[in-house]
């Protein structure tokens, strides 16, 4: 499965191995040719994924966090200057982003409004109250306006 794409590049398919070693890749993305970065990210998704969802506890937040970091680690791949391999940089700046969600989360915790979820996990059943009047009060209110006419 492929989790990062990009269409408008060559980008070696996922069934063919790619021939280039990993400092060839680095080299290339280096020099302006998008599909390396891709492929390079493609090579370590599946590993990574595995640590992110090992850290976040939860699917969702690890493909979230291995988006956001393969953003950055395209921004700042010029900064890459090869002291260590690919696959430890950019591991490093996900787990950095895994962090990061949880640190988000739990300053400001989310309460799923999903019945699935509220039920499978236990949650609190929150209901909200209806703005009009209670039946009983209505009629009991309705009666007294009769008495008074």
């Amino acid at each position: 499965m492929t989790y990062f794409s990009a269409s408008r590049w060559y980008s070696p398919s996922a069934s063919e191995a790619s021939p280039f070693s990993e400092a060839t890749l680095v080299a290339a993305a280096q020099a302006g040719q998008h599909w390396a970065f891709v492929e390079l990210c493609n090579r370590h998704s599946k590993r990574i994924l595995f640590t992110l969802y090992k850290i976040t506890k939860n699917r969702e937040d690890a493909e979230d966090a291995f988006q956001e970091s393969i953003l950055k680690a395209f921004i700042h791949f010029a900064d890459f200057n090869q002291n260590s391999s690919f696959a430890t940089w950019f591991t490093r700046i996900n787990i950095n982003s895994a962090l990061m969600l949880l640190r988000r989360k739990r300053a400001r915790p989310e309460i799923s409004t999903d019945a699935t979820a509220r039920e499978s996990v236990g949650h609190q059943h929150w209901e909200i109250a209806a703005r009009d009047p209670d039946p009983e009060d209505h009629y009991i209110q309705r009666e007294d306006e009769e008495r008074l006419r």
